[in-house]
């Protein structure tokens, strides 16, 4: 992954893996090029990779096409959340399937409906069985509600591709909860709110998935997902000091996230 490409907070977790594998001993590069570069083309991956001779890899958010080119690799590899579900891979992360679907609830009981699910262009193609888009789908259906490209549309993860989704969504129909994946999608969201004189909670519910340094300094607090980045970190580099041993770990260790409510949600304003 190319560090300039991930939010800070992620960019944080990536520099302290680096330093902390480098304190035990290991050599830890960052890749010249990111899968998005390589657009998840596991030819272009192959080359990229027999290119760049490593003893392991650790990749983050890999598509299911990736991970099953990497689990017939000699190299060994560790997978940092993606699309590892029953791979034979070794992988870390947040488990935060769970705890998504208790705030997703919350946001339903409260009587939101037309929820507006900002998820990553490049992975517009997941199915139901991603845990995330699965649990929108099933809590939607059970009130009635079917998940359309309303509820998760495709849109070019850039500045301009946010500010025109959020054009064309607010056009005709406005959500009444946004969730993002990432923090800087959120900061982003906040500055079109306040262009339209629209406010969070009292006009519209705001959540995120991941959580940002920042958010603790909006008044009101970003509602969002947290969980402790220095367990997965400790368990890559467990990981790479076994493999120097000699040991094949094909294990997902995840960890648990809490939902910190914050201050961005409430009831639907009745218009």
């Amino acid at each position: 992954m190319r560090l300039r490409d991930e939010d800070g907070a992620f960019q944080q977790v990536v520099m302290n893996l680096q330093h902390e594998l480098e304190l035990a001993g290991h050599i830890c590069r960052i890749a010249l090029k990111s899968q998005e570069d390589l657009k998840h083309d596991v030819v272009k991956i192959e080359r990229f990779v027999r290119d760049t001779p490593s003893d392991a890899w650790v990749i983050i958010g890999p598509k299911r096409v990736v991970v099953e080119w990497f689990v017939k690799q000699p190299q060994p590899a560790i997978c940092i959340g993606g699309e590892t579900l029953n791979q034979p891979i070794a992988g870390t992360g947040m488990n935060a399937s769970e705890v998504f679907e208790k705030a997703l609830r919350h946001l339903v009981d409260l009587g939101h409906r037309r929820i507006l699910f900002l998820w990553p262009d490049y992975r517009a193609e997941i199915s139901q069985s991603h845990p995330h888009i699965g649990v929108l789908a099933r809590v939607l259906h059970e009130v009635g509600h079917e998940m359309t490209s309303y509820h998760m549309p495709i849109w070019q993860s850039t500045p301009k591709g946010l500010r025109d989704i959020l054009n064309k969504t607010f056009q005709l129909t406005p959500p009444t909860a946004i969730i993002t994946t990432y923090g800087k999608w959120m900061a982003g969201v906040l500055s079109f709110l306040a262009s339209r004189g629209l406010r969070a909670p009292a006009d519209i519910s705001l959540f995120s998935i991941n959580e940002d340094d920042w958010f603790s300094w909006k008044e009101p607090e970003i509602s969002c997902l947290r969980g402790d980045d220095t367990k997965m970190v400790r368990r890559i580099v467990r990981w790479v000091d076994a493999v120097t041993r000699g040991k094949n770990d094909r294990r997902y260790v995840g960890f648990p996230q809490h939902w910190v409510l914050g201050g961005t949600i409430a009831s639907p304003r009745k218009r």
